[in-house]
C-alpha cells in the first residue's frame, strides 16, 4: 500500500511503498520511491528501523545495499518499521509515515561448516519443504530462499535432508520426482563399490571402520588374526573405505552425509550428527542404501 506524505512543500510530494516477496533476481524487495516534481539535486533515503539507518534509493535499490540495512536493525524474520525522506541540500523536503515490514532471516556465513550449521540451530521444514541459499553471496553471505524469493519466516529457517548438501555445496539440480542419484550426479560423486547395500551391511561396514581415521591399517604382526588374512582373498568393504573422505549415503527415502565417521543429516528436530556406527540404518525403504565419494574439495 502506497504511502503519500505530507509535502514540507507546496509543490512536491513523496510517494513511497516497499512490500517483501519480489524475485531476488528483480531486487528481493519491491521498492517505490518517487517524489513529483523532483527537485535537482535532490535524494531520497530508506530508513530502517533507526534515523541512523538508511539507503539511498534515489532512482532505485541496490539488493546488496539493501540487505545490509535490513541486517543492521538485526530483527531478522521481524517487523521494521520503514520510511522514507526525500532531502535537498542536507535538509528534508518531505517524508512518509512509518509502516511496517517483516524483513527476511538471518544469513550464513560464506564459509559453511558443520560446526556452523550447529551453531546456528537451524529447522527442519518438513521433507519437500526445506529451504535454499541464494546462489550468489550479498555481504559474503548466504541468504535464505524459498524458490526465487527470500525467506521470512524464522520457523522456515532451515534445510531438509535434501537441501541441507544442495546448500552445503551451492549445488542446485532439479529434484523434482528425482531420488538422491541425480543430487550424487550433480555433486561429482564417484562410485565406491558400495551400492545398494542392505541395512545391515551399512551397520557393519561402519563398524568395522570406527576405528581411526584413514584406511584401514595393515596387520603388524602375525599375532594380529587379519596377518592370517588370506593375501588373495577379496577386499572388504571395510578395506576400500577411507574414513578420510566424505561421502553422500542415500536410500530412496532419505539424504545423509558422512565425514570423519560421523552422520550429518537434517531429519524431524533440525540438524543431528551421529556417530556413523551407532546411527541406525533400518530406517530405509526395503532396507537399502547407496553411498558414493563425493570429491575432495567437498568438505565441511
Amino acid at each position: 500500500m502506497a504511502l503519500v506524505a505530507a509535502p514540507k512543500t507546496a509543490t512536491s510530494a513523496l510517494t513511497f511503498s516497499i512490500s517483501a516477496g519480489e524475485a531476488i533476481d528483480k531486487g528481493g524487495y519491491k521498492v517505490t520511491a518517487q517524489m513529483k516534481p523532483m527537485p535537482a539535486g535532490a535524494t531520497i533515503l530508506l530508513f530502517a528501523d533507526s534515523p541512523a539507518n538508511s539507503l539511498d534509493i534515489t532512482g532505485g535499490h541496490d539488493l546488496e545495499k539493501l540487505l545490509a540495512l535490513f541486517d543492521k536493525t538485526a530483527k531478522w524474520g521481524q517487523q521494521i518499521d520503514v520510511w522514507a525522506e526525500a532531502k535537498l541540500n542536507g535538509k528534508s523536503i518531505a517524508s512518509s509515515s512509518k509502516s511496517k515490514l517483516k524483513i527476511h532471516v538471518k544469513p550464513l556465513p560464506a564459509r559453511l561448516t558443520f560446526q556452523v550449521i550447529a551453531a546456528e540451530r537451524l529447522t527442519y521444514p518438513g521433507n519437500g519443504h526445506g529451504r535454499t541459499l541464494t546462489k550468489t553471496l550479498y555481504n559474503n553471505q548466504w541468504y535464505f530462499r524459498k524458490g526465487s524469493v527470500l525467506e521470512s519466516d524464522a520457523a522456515m529457517r532451515g534445510f531438509d535432508c535434501t537441501t541441507f548438501p544442495m546448500s552445503l555445496w551451492s549445488t542446485y539440480p532439479d529434484m523434482s520426482g528425482a531420488y538422491g542419484t541425480k543430487l550424487v550426479d550433480a555433486l561429482g560423486c564417484q562410485k565406491c563399490g558400495l551400492e545398494q547395500l542392505n541395512w545391515k551391511e551399512v551397520r557393519e561396514l561402519f563398524t568395522d571402520t570406527a576405528g581411526p581415521l584413514g584406511p584401514v591399517a595393515p596387520p603388524k604382526a602375525n599375532s594380529d588374526p587379519a596377518f592370517w588374512r588370506d593375501p588373495f582373498a577379496k577386499p572388504t568393504r571395510a578395506d576400500q573405505f577411507d574414513t578420510r573422505a566424505t561421502y553422500l549415503i542415500w536410500s530412496a527415502g532419505h539424504v545423509v552425509i558422512y565425514q570423519d565417521r560421523m552422520i550429518h543429516e537434517f531429519t524431524h528436530g533440525g540438524y543431528k550428527a551421529t556417530p556413523a556406527h551407532v546411527r541406525d540404518w533400518s530406517q530405509a525403504p526395503q532396507g537399502l542404501w547407496w553411498i558414493r565419494k563425493l570429491p575432495t574439495h567437498l568438505r565441511a
